[in-house]
């Protein structure tokens, strides 16, 4: 008589348990005794995050007489005690704080500083605590480091060479930072469920930004600003209209406009293929915010995105007849339900729009960026192999716009595009390395899509495909976008890089086996953390 437990061992440990069955032995291995069932064990290891939070914000409360920090100093000690008892939720604290830029808004509101700084360097310190003092060690892709390795040293090489130094040291200083953030994200995102948490991350934080600035542009209330989580200020629409740009936890209403495109692919995807309702009802909660506050923002560089994505959805899924549906409502939202003032900006983005018979209007931002394109094209052409250095296209700007007679501004200006900053300040060299980049984060893409429709995760495979999607988009908008606000690219990249090791130890999990090409001292068993 066969065994009616046989087989069960071989499932996937339940998403929140530890790897453990109800009689304590590992996933992966048979238990004796009965069906196994996810422990509740790991339940009450969650009950210290608990208590902390509760004493930390007693403590808080007495201290400083202020609710709302006592409650803020109160979550970042239970998510410090949630961190170090499970570490692979920390995958979600930290795109949660790069997607709502929370560490900007804590210094620039609430004046707590390089709080961003202490969470990347915590999070590193549990990893590196957990494998060497608990073995638990996790599989890591080292291969995925090389191209954000070589962007480093590409721009250490200005140091050398550039004028503006103090200048080039921040820049460099600034994207160590980020790009530590994407060696922890190829080292927390393993298999499938970390990267639905990853996704997940993305869907919560761009939805609920999203709402705060749906509540601000539906009541008006624009100085309402939520803790510096909804931000606007008062820019030109068209000709002599004005009106408020909302700019969310951002500065800038583009790069807010840029960040949310990440957020509307994957909320997309999980709204087209999620089987459960409520999780559908969030994402297309999510989605819906997330476009509303691309409206909100009058981006069109990101308006110009978002409608490549709508055009790939509905080529991807044109034989699905809900799918239409959207379309046909989409298409109907835009001609009824969109403000004149977004359309005309639409309109008045072009160079030369002819709005009557007899005047001619020119936007003056257009032409200023142009002016600033032109002047990176002649940066590079001065310096094509090495550039003037980097972060020192504003140390050149006014010079390099005098020169050429262009646009007079009345301060140092940025390049307004990635690619032509990349060009201006690293010349051919920095091209090269930047394409390196892009070229390993969507083969990571490509290749982890592949290999989850071979072993058979169609659901998982079209999440990775949703990811790239979002990055592809990131990546049309920064052709009128410089990289000022690269933690979000670096995020973005981090989960890409991840992505081509996701299919084998997705099987070899599945399979209760270990996966080789994380290490032959490390298989996935060991790497599998409580």
């Amino acid at each position: 008589m066969s065994n009616p437990i046989a087989g069960y061992a071989e499932r996937p440990p339940a998403p929140w348990s530890d790897g453990l069955w109800q009689d304590g032995t590992r996933s992966g291995s048979a238990s004796p005794t009965a069906p196994p069932r996810p422990s509740r064990l790991a339940f009450r290891r969650w009950l210290p995050a608990a208590f902390a939070a509760v004493a930390v914000l007693g403590i808080a409360a007495v201290a400083f007489g202020d609710p709302l920090k006592a409650a803020v100093i109160a979550a970042a000690a239970a998510a410090a005690v949630a961190i170090l008892i499970e570490p692979k939720l920390s995958l979600l604290f930290i795109l949660l704080s790069v997607q709502t830029n929370l560490a900007y808004v804590a210094e620039l509101h609430h004046g707590i500083p390089d709080l961003g700084r202490t969470l990347v360097l915590y999070v590193g310190a549990v990893l590196i605590g957990h494998a060497a003092v608990l073995g638990r060690r996790r599989p890591f892709n080292a291969g995925a480091l090389m191209t954000p390795v070589l962007f480093i040293m590409t721009m250490a090489l200005s140091l050398f060479y550039a004028r503006d130094l103090d200048r080039t040291q921040e820049v460099l200083f600034s994207h160590v930072k980020d790009i530590l953030v994407a060696v922890l994200l190829i080292a927390l995102v393993t298999d499938v469920r970390q990267l639905r948490l990853a996704a997940w991350s993305w869907i919560l934080a761009g939805g609920v930004i999203g709402t705060l600035v749906t509540y601000q542009t539906v009541s008006g209330d624009f100085a309402q600003q939520f803790g510096g989580f909804a931000m606007s200020a008062i820019h030109q629409i068209t000709g002599e209209v004005d009106a408020p740009r909302a700019s969310g936890p951002l500065p800038d209403a583009n790069y807010f406009a840029q960040s949310m495109l990440m957020v509307t692919a994957v909320a997309l995807d999980r709204l087209i293929r999620e089987r459960a309702w409520p999780l559908r009802l969030i994402a297309g909660w999510s989605f819906l915010a997330g476009v509303t506050g691309i409206v909100a923002s009058f981006s069109r560089g990101a308006a110009i995105a978002l409608a490549l994505l709508g055009a790939f959805m509905v080529w991807r899924h044109r034989r699905s007849p809900a799918l239409w549906g959207l379309v046909v409502l989409a298409v109907a939202a835009a001609v009824f339900a969109l403000p004149e003032e977004f359309k005309g900006r639409m309109q008045y983005g072009l160079p030369f729009q002819d709005h009557s018979s007899v005047t001619v209007y020119t936007d003056p931002s257009v032409a200023g960026r142009v002016g600033e394109m032109t002047a990176g094209i002649e940066m590079f052409r001065d310096h094509p192999f090495l550039g003037v250095g980097a972060g020192n296209y504003e140390s050149n700007f006014q010079q390099y716009s005098l020169n050429q007679g262009l646009m007079v501004r009345g301060s140092d200006r940025s390049a307004h595009s990635l690619y032509l900053q990349t060009a201006a300040e690293k010349g051919v060299l920095g091209l090269i390395v930047l394409g390196a980049v892009l070229w390993a984060s969507f083969h990571g893409v490509l290749s982890g899509r592949r290999r989850l429709l071979d072993a058979g995760e169609d659901d998982a495979a079209s999440l990775v495909e949703a990811v790239g999607i979002g990055l592809l988009l990131y990546m049309v908008a920064a052709i009128f976008l410089h990289d000022a606000f690269a933690r979000y690219f670096w995020s973005y990249v981090g989960v890409a890089l991840a992505l081509s090791h996701i299919a084998p130890r997705q099987a070899a999990l599945c399979a209760g086996r270990s996966f080789p090409d994380a290490g032959k001292d490390h298989g996935l068993a060991q790497a599998q953390e409580p």
